[in-house]
């Protein structure tokens, strides 16, 4: 249900997202802590986030950094904290901590989709903040970085979102 959620917000059917992205929720959370299941708070928080719903967002990924993070997962830790971060900017309130948290995390770990997202992220954000400087070091380093390891898509994100002052 999880995957079928992120699926069908890529078809731009965010209802049918957040509706899958729920019962994945309501499927596992009977089961108990575990990775899929933070997961799946972490997706439903994406949705949230993509709906303008931007305090149960912070809520539901702060759920699934709860979950995931005495497991040692990095990539849905860093994938709720990026969440959290966004939601966070999008309030007006500070943000710069979780994304680079969640950078942090997904350098050390190896998990190379999130670190783009994350770059992509902070570049994007300090862009919309109009702290340029700032954004032109994630630009630079996020390029590099998405260059190296063959990440196309958080590559292309941050090309088209080029910081100018």
């Amino acid at each position: 249900m999880r995957r079928l959620s992120g699926t069908m917000w890529r078809l731009c059917r965010g209802r049918e997202a957040a509706v899958a992205a729920q019962a994945a929720v309501s499927i596992l959370e009977p089961l108990g802590p575990g990775t899929e299941l933070a997961w799946a708070y972490a997706s439903l928080a994406v949705q949230r986030l993509s709906s303008g719903e931007n305090q149960a967002a912070i809520e539901l990924a702060q759920h699934a950094q709860a979950i995931a993070e005495p497991l040692g997962a990095a990539e849905v830790l860093s994938d709720a904290l990026n969440t959290e971060g966004c939601a966070a900017a999008v309030m007006d309130r500070s943000w710069t901590r979780q994304l680079r948290r969640a950078l942090e995390i997904a350098i050390s770990a190896g998990v190379d989709e999130q670190a783009g997202l994350a770059f992509a992220n902070l570049c994007s954000i300090y862009c919309s903040e109009r702290r340029f400087a700032e954004a032109e070091r994630y630009f630079v380093d996020g390029i590099a970085y998405c260059d190296e390891h063959d990440i196309g898509t958080f590559a292309t994100c941050l090309r088209g979102g080029q910081p100018t002052s």
